[in-house]
């Protein structure tokens, strides 16, 4: 959640359901602040969204990573449209600092926020959606290459994706 009051641009009770980021943040404060964003910022302004003018070429997807493992919260990556969230828990600390020492075997979770908002069913194995988790596997793919993270100085985690991405 996010929540901020400018009455001058935002009409009061406005709700969106815009998929922001939080490398989003930097670019909106600059472009508030009148100053441009730097060319290698990740992130987009979210003026026109908050005013309730979202732009055509926004994203319908997000990707995100989660770095530190942690036996009760393994590393992972993730990519969530508005109806589906898809999960690769690859459990290792890759040297992350903060990080416990303890693997977790690599695992899939993925959900149907329409069906299952609450994520109760980890429906990964439900052969109605093989199409659906290929398809984000493949996008999720192309973000963390649209992002440069792709660890390409972890062997580590290429052997995991090798063995547990397809």
């Amino acid at each position: 959640p996010f929540v901020i009051r400018y009455p001058k641009e935002i009409p009061a009770g406005t709700r969106s359901k815009d998929m922001i980021l939080n490398v989003d943040f930097a670019s909106l404060l600059a472009d508030y602040a009148g100053v441009k964003t730097p060319n290698e910022s990740q992130g987009h302004s979210f003026r026109n969204n908050l005013k309730g003018n979202t732009p055509k070429d926004w994203r319908k997807e997000m990707y995100y990573r989660y770095w530190t493992q942690h036996s009760n919260r393994p590393a992972h990556m993730g990519i969530r449209n508005e109806r589906y969230k898809l999960m690769f828990f690859y459990g290792d600390r890759l040297n992350m600092t903060g990080s416990e020492d303890k693997t977790t075997t690599p695992a899939w979770e993925f959900y149907d926020l329409q069906s299952d908002p609450r994520e109760n069913h980890n429906a990964y194995s439900d052969p109605q959606y093989a199409k659906i988790i290929r398809q984000m596997k493949e996008e999720m793919l192309k973000l963390r290459k649209d992002v440069k993270d792709e660890d390409k100085n972890t062997p580590k985690m290429k052997e995991i994706m090798d063995t547990y991405y397809w």
